[in-house]
Protein backbone atom coordinates (compact mmCIF):
# COMPACT_ATOMS: atom_id res chain seq x y z
CA UNK A 1 0.00 0.00 0.00
CA UNK A 2 2.85 2.38 0.86
CA UNK A 3 4.55 1.61 -2.45
CA UNK A 4 1.33 2.29 -4.40
CA UNK A 5 0.79 5.58 -2.56
CA UNK A 6 4.41 6.56 -3.24
CA UNK A 7 4.02 5.78 -6.95
CA UNK A 8 0.84 7.85 -7.09
CA UNK A 9 2.60 10.79 -5.45
CA UNK A 10 5.39 10.39 -8.02
CA UNK A 11 2.90 10.59 -10.91
CA UNK A 12 1.32 13.72 -9.45
CA UNK A 13 4.73 15.32 -8.94
CA UNK A 14 5.77 14.62 -12.55
CA UNK A 15 2.50 16.02 -13.95
CA UNK A 16 2.73 19.15 -11.81
CA UNK A 17 6.41 19.76 -12.63
CA UNK A 18 5.95 19.38 -16.39
CA UNK A 19 2.82 21.52 -16.35
CA UNK A 20 4.45 24.33 -14.35
CA UNK A 21 7.45 24.50 -16.66
CA UNK A 22 5.47 23.94 -19.87
CA UNK A 23 8.20 21.63 -21.10
CA UNK A 24 11.26 20.34 -19.28
CA UNK A 25 14.23 18.07 -19.98
CA UNK A 26 14.72 14.90 -17.96
CA UNK A 27 17.95 16.35 -16.59
CA UNK A 28 16.22 19.51 -15.36
CA UNK A 29 13.35 17.46 -13.96
CA UNK A 30 15.80 15.23 -12.06
CA UNK A 31 17.57 18.28 -10.66
CA UNK A 32 14.31 19.13 -8.89
CA UNK A 33 13.30 15.53 -8.22
CA UNK A 34 16.43 14.71 -6.21
CA UNK A 35 15.64 17.55 -3.82
CA UNK A 36 12.31 15.95 -2.85
CA UNK A 37 11.81 13.40 -0.08
CA UNK A 38 10.15 11.07 -2.58
CA UNK A 39 13.44 10.55 -4.43
CA UNK A 40 15.71 9.58 -1.53
CA UNK A 41 18.29 11.56 -3.51
CA UNK A 42 18.15 9.10 -6.44
CA UNK A 43 17.37 10.47 -9.94
CA UNK A 44 14.71 8.87 -12.13
CA UNK A 45 16.22 6.51 -14.70
CA UNK A 46 15.06 7.11 -18.27
CA UNK A 47 13.43 3.66 -18.45
CA UNK A 48 11.58 4.25 -15.17
CA UNK A 49 10.47 7.66 -16.41
CA UNK A 50 9.03 6.03 -19.53
CA UNK A 51 7.03 3.60 -17.37
CA UNK A 52 5.78 6.47 -15.21
CA UNK A 53 4.61 8.33 -18.32
CA UNK A 54 2.71 5.28 -19.52
CA UNK A 55 1.06 4.95 -16.10
CA UNK A 56 0.14 8.65 -16.13
CA UNK A 57 -1.60 8.23 -19.49
CA UNK A 58 -3.52 5.16 -18.26
CA UNK A 59 -4.52 6.78 -14.97
CA UNK A 60 -5.14 10.42 -15.88
CA UNK A 61 -5.56 10.29 -19.68
CA UNK A 62 -2.70 12.78 -19.93
CA UNK A 63 -0.02 11.97 -22.48
CA UNK A 64 3.60 12.99 -21.85
CA UNK A 65 5.26 13.72 -25.18
CA UNK A 66 8.95 14.17 -25.94
CA UNK A 67 9.88 16.87 -28.45
CA UNK A 68 13.22 18.14 -29.70
CA UNK A 69 13.69 21.84 -28.90
CA UNK A 70 16.54 24.33 -28.83
CA UNK A 71 17.14 23.25 -25.22
CA UNK A 72 17.30 19.56 -26.14
CA UNK A 73 14.67 16.86 -25.78
CA UNK A 74 11.91 18.22 -23.57
CA UNK A 75 8.80 16.62 -22.14
CA UNK A 76 5.37 18.24 -22.54
CA UNK A 77 1.82 17.39 -21.51
CA UNK A 78 -0.67 16.86 -24.31
CA UNK A 79 -4.46 16.40 -24.04
CA UNK A 80 -4.43 19.14 -21.39
CA UNK A 81 -7.68 20.47 -22.86
CA UNK A 82 -9.38 17.62 -21.02
CA UNK A 83 -8.22 19.16 -17.75
CA UNK A 84 -9.99 22.40 -18.64
CA UNK A 85 -13.16 20.69 -19.86
CA UNK A 86 -13.31 18.14 -17.04
CA UNK A 87 -13.82 20.08 -13.81
CA UNK A 88 -13.73 16.92 -11.66
CA UNK A 89 -10.39 15.76 -13.06
CA UNK A 90 -8.95 19.26 -12.73
CA UNK A 91 -10.14 19.52 -9.12
CA UNK A 92 -8.83 16.06 -8.25
CA UNK A 93 -5.45 16.74 -9.81
CA UNK A 94 -5.14 20.11 -8.06
CA UNK A 95 -6.16 18.60 -4.73
CA UNK A 96 -3.73 15.72 -5.03
CA UNK A 97 -0.95 18.10 -6.09
CA UNK A 98 -1.49 20.21 -2.98
CA UNK A 99 -1.66 17.07 -0.83
CA UNK A 100 1.66 15.91 -2.30
CA UNK A 101 3.30 19.26 -1.70
CA UNK A 102 2.09 19.36 1.90
CA UNK A 103 3.18 15.79 2.61
CA UNK A 104 6.63 16.63 1.22
CA UNK A 105 6.87 19.67 3.50
CA UNK A 106 6.83 17.74 6.77
CA UNK A 107 8.95 20.23 8.67
CA UNK A 108 6.54 23.11 8.06
CA UNK A 109 3.16 21.33 7.94
CA UNK A 110 1.93 23.18 11.02
CA UNK A 111 2.51 26.42 9.10
CA UNK A 112 0.31 25.42 6.14
CA UNK A 113 -3.33 26.17 6.95
CA UNK A 114 -6.11 24.73 4.78
CA UNK A 115 -9.87 25.27 4.74
CA UNK A 116 -12.03 22.59 6.30
CA UNK A 117 -14.88 20.98 4.35
CA UNK A 118 -17.74 19.92 6.69
CA UNK A 119 -18.54 16.24 7.22
CA UNK A 120 -20.55 15.87 4.02
CA UNK A 121 -17.85 13.62 2.59
CA UNK A 122 -19.15 10.92 4.96
CA UNK A 123 -21.83 10.06 2.42
CA UNK A 124 -19.90 10.77 -0.77
CA UNK A 125 -18.95 7.14 -1.30
CA UNK A 126 -22.52 5.83 -0.91
CA UNK A 127 -23.93 8.50 -3.21
CA UNK A 128 -21.31 8.12 -5.95
CA UNK A 129 -21.80 4.34 -5.98
CA UNK A 130 -25.55 4.82 -6.39
CA UNK A 131 -24.97 7.34 -9.18
CA UNK A 132 -22.59 5.01 -10.98
CA UNK A 133 -24.98 2.04 -10.86
CA UNK A 134 -28.17 4.04 -11.42
CA UNK A 135 -29.77 3.33 -8.05
CA UNK A 136 -32.08 5.64 -6.14
CA UNK A 137 -31.17 6.48 -2.55
CA UNK A 138 -33.00 6.98 0.72
CA UNK A 139 -32.04 10.13 2.63
CA UNK A 140 -32.82 11.29 6.14
CA UNK A 141 -32.48 15.06 5.93
CA UNK A 142 -32.41 17.82 8.53
CA UNK A 143 -32.95 21.38 7.29
CA UNK A 144 -31.43 24.20 9.31
CA UNK A 145 -34.87 25.81 9.39
CA UNK A 146 -36.80 22.71 10.54
CA UNK A 147 -36.95 21.27 14.04
CA UNK A 148 -37.38 17.68 12.83
CA UNK A 149 -35.69 15.67 10.04
CA UNK A 150 -37.63 13.99 7.25
CA UNK A 151 -37.03 11.01 4.96
CA UNK A 152 -37.14 11.07 1.18
CA UNK A 153 -36.24 8.86 -1.77
CA UNK A 154 -34.44 10.51 -4.69
CA UNK A 155 -32.64 9.86 -7.96
CA UNK A 156 -29.06 11.19 -7.52
CA UNK A 157 -28.20 13.14 -10.69
CA UNK A 158 -25.03 15.07 -9.90
CA UNK A 159 -22.77 16.35 -7.13
CA UNK A 160 -21.45 19.89 -6.80
CA UNK A 161 -18.91 21.43 -4.43
CA UNK A 162 -19.58 25.07 -3.55
CA UNK A 163 -18.12 27.19 -0.77
CA UNK A 164 -16.68 24.23 1.16
CA UNK A 165 -19.94 22.26 1.05
CA UNK A 166 -21.00 19.30 -1.06
CA UNK A 167 -24.47 19.39 -2.66
CA UNK A 168 -26.51 16.73 -4.43
CA UNK A 169 -28.85 17.59 -7.29
CA UNK A 170 -31.59 14.97 -7.26
CA UNK A 171 -35.09 14.21 -8.58
CA UNK A 172 -37.54 13.64 -5.78
CA UNK A 173 -39.80 10.62 -5.76
CA UNK A 174 -42.63 10.25 -6.41
CA UNK A 175 -43.40 13.85 -7.48
CA UNK A 176 -40.38 14.13 -9.86
CA UNK A 177 -39.42 17.60 -8.64
CA UNK A 178 -35.78 18.68 -8.80
CA UNK A 179 -34.10 19.57 -5.53
CA UNK A 180 -30.62 20.33 -4.20
CA UNK A 181 -29.56 18.72 -0.90
CA UNK A 182 -26.55 19.67 1.23
CA UNK A 183 -24.59 16.60 2.24
CA UNK A 184 -23.67 18.05 5.64
CA UNK A 185 -27.39 18.13 6.48
CA UNK A 186 -27.88 14.45 5.67
CA UNK A 187 -28.24 12.20 8.71
CA UNK A 188 -28.53 8.93 6.82
CA UNK A 189 -27.98 7.76 3.23
CA UNK A 190 -28.66 4.29 1.86
CA UNK A 191 -28.87 2.97 -1.70
CA UNK A 192 -32.26 1.54 -2.66
CA UNK A 193 -33.04 -1.44 -4.89
CA UNK A 194 -34.99 0.73 -7.35
CA UNK A 195 -33.04 1.89 -10.38
CA UNK A 196 -33.43 4.86 -12.71
CA UNK A 197 -32.12 6.07 -16.05
CA UNK A 198 -30.49 9.48 -16.23
CA UNK A 199 -32.00 11.47 -19.14
CA UNK A 200 -29.68 11.34 -22.14
CA UNK A 201 -29.92 15.10 -22.62
CA UNK A 202 -28.87 15.91 -19.04
CA UNK A 203 -25.42 17.47 -18.66
CA UNK A 204 -24.48 18.70 -15.20
CA UNK A 205 -22.24 21.55 -16.41
CA UNK A 206 -24.94 22.77 -18.81
CA UNK A 207 -27.60 22.54 -16.11
CA UNK A 208 -25.65 24.96 -13.90
CA UNK A 209 -24.06 27.04 -16.66
CA UNK A 210 -26.08 30.16 -15.75
CA UNK A 211 -25.88 29.58 -12.00
CA UNK A 212 -23.74 31.04 -9.26
CA UNK A 213 -23.81 28.50 -6.48
CA UNK A 214 -26.39 25.76 -6.11
CA UNK A 215 -29.61 27.47 -7.21
CA UNK A 216 -30.97 26.90 -10.70
CA UNK A 217 -33.52 28.70 -12.87
CA UNK A 218 -34.79 27.72 -16.31
CA UNK A 219 -35.51 31.13 -17.83
CA UNK A 220 -32.96 33.16 -19.79
CA UNK A 221 -30.61 34.95 -17.37
CA UNK A 222 -30.43 38.75 -17.53
CA UNK A 223 -27.18 40.55 -18.38
CA UNK A 224 -25.64 41.87 -15.17
CA UNK A 225 -23.13 44.69 -14.88
CA UNK A 226 -21.27 45.21 -11.63
CA UNK A 227 -18.82 47.97 -10.71
CA UNK A 228 -15.97 47.20 -8.32
CA UNK A 229 -13.96 49.65 -6.22
CA UNK A 230 -10.82 49.68 -4.05
CA UNK A 231 -8.97 47.05 -6.09
CA UNK A 232 -11.69 44.39 -5.89
CA UNK A 233 -11.58 44.10 -9.67
CA UNK A 234 -8.07 42.65 -9.46
CA UNK A 235 -9.39 39.80 -7.32
CA UNK A 236 -12.22 39.11 -9.77
CA UNK A 237 -9.78 39.11 -12.69
CA UNK A 238 -7.64 36.41 -11.10
CA UNK A 239 -10.61 34.43 -9.72
CA UNK A 240 -13.72 35.22 -11.83
CA UNK A 241 -17.12 35.06 -10.21
CA UNK A 242 -18.51 33.10 -13.17
CA UNK A 243 -17.30 31.69 -16.49
CA UNK A 244 -19.36 34.34 -18.34
CA UNK A 245 -17.52 37.21 -16.63
CA UNK A 246 -15.99 39.83 -18.96
CA UNK A 247 -14.13 43.01 -18.07
CA UNK A 248 -15.82 45.80 -20.04
CA UNK A 249 -13.97 48.90 -18.88
CA UNK A 250 -13.17 51.13 -15.99
CA UNK A 251 -11.04 53.93 -14.64
CA UNK A 252 -8.37 54.34 -12.00
CA UNK A 253 -11.18 54.27 -9.42
CA UNK A 254 -13.31 51.35 -10.58
CA UNK A 255 -13.68 48.35 -12.91
CA UNK A 256 -16.85 47.22 -14.69
CA UNK A 257 -17.69 43.57 -15.34
CA UNK A 258 -20.42 41.95 -17.42
CA UNK A 259 -21.94 38.62 -16.34
CA UNK A 260 -24.68 36.41 -17.76
CA UNK A 261 -26.20 34.51 -14.87
CA UNK A 262 -29.26 34.21 -12.68
CA UNK A 263 -29.25 36.59 -9.68
CA UNK A 264 -29.78 33.75 -7.24
CA UNK A 265 -29.61 34.08 -3.43
CA UNK A 266 -26.01 32.84 -3.56
CA UNK A 267 -25.04 35.59 -6.01
CA UNK A 268 -26.85 38.27 -4.02
CA UNK A 269 -25.03 37.11 -0.89
CA UNK A 270 -21.72 37.43 -2.75
CA UNK A 271 -22.56 41.02 -3.72
CA UNK A 272 -23.59 41.91 -0.17
CA UNK A 273 -20.46 40.32 1.29
CA UNK A 274 -18.28 42.88 -0.53
CA UNK A 275 -19.91 45.85 1.19
CA UNK A 276 -19.02 49.23 -0.29
CA UNK A 277 -16.47 47.77 -2.70
CA UNK A 278 -19.11 46.71 -5.22
CA UNK A 279 -22.15 48.23 -6.93
CA UNK A 280 -24.78 46.68 -9.19
CA UNK A 281 -25.27 48.88 -12.27
CA UNK A 282 -27.74 46.68 -14.17
CA UNK A 283 -30.41 45.36 -14.11
CA UNK A 284 -32.46 47.86 -12.17
CA UNK A 285 -34.45 45.11 -10.43
CA UNK A 286 -31.30 43.57 -8.93
CA UNK A 287 -29.94 47.00 -8.02
CA UNK A 288 -33.17 47.74 -6.11
CA UNK A 289 -33.09 44.38 -4.37
CA UNK A 290 -29.53 45.00 -3.17
CA UNK A 291 -30.51 48.48 -2.00
CA UNK A 292 -33.43 47.08 0.01
CA UNK A 293 -31.29 44.47 1.69
CA UNK A 294 -28.64 47.05 2.58
CA UNK A 295 -31.35 49.28 4.05
CA UNK A 296 -32.63 46.37 6.13
CA UNK A 297 -29.12 45.67 7.35
CA UNK A 298 -28.52 49.32 8.21
CA UNK A 299 -31.84 49.48 10.03
CA UNK A 300 -30.63 46.81 12.44
CA UNK A 301 -27.78 49.11 13.48
CA UNK A 302 -29.75 52.33 13.81
CA UNK A 303 -32.95 50.91 15.30
CA UNK A 304 -34.18 52.55 18.49
CA UNK A 305 -35.00 49.20 20.07
CA UNK A 306 -33.07 48.57 23.23
CA UNK A 307 -30.09 46.36 22.51
CA UNK A 308 -29.50 43.73 25.10
CA UNK A 309 -25.97 42.44 25.28
CA UNK A 310 -25.82 38.63 25.28
CA UNK A 311 -24.47 36.94 28.36
CA UNK A 312 -20.96 35.59 27.81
Amino acid sequence: MIKVARLFQTYIWIIDTIRRHNGITLEALNAQWTRTQLSDGIPIHRNSFKRYCEAIEDTFRLKVECRKTSLGYQYFLSHTQELHSNSLKNWMLSTMTVAGIVSESRNIQERILLEHVPSGETFLSEITRAMEHGHTIHIEYQKFTDSEPYCIQVEPWCLKLFRQRWYLLARRLPDSGMRTFALDRMLYVKSAEETFLLPEDFHAASFFRHSFGIFHAQDTPPPIIIRTYEGLGNYYRTLPLHHSQRHIGGTAEYDDFHLQLHPTPDFIQEILSQGNRIEVIKPESLRNEIQNKLKESLERYITKNQYKSPQI
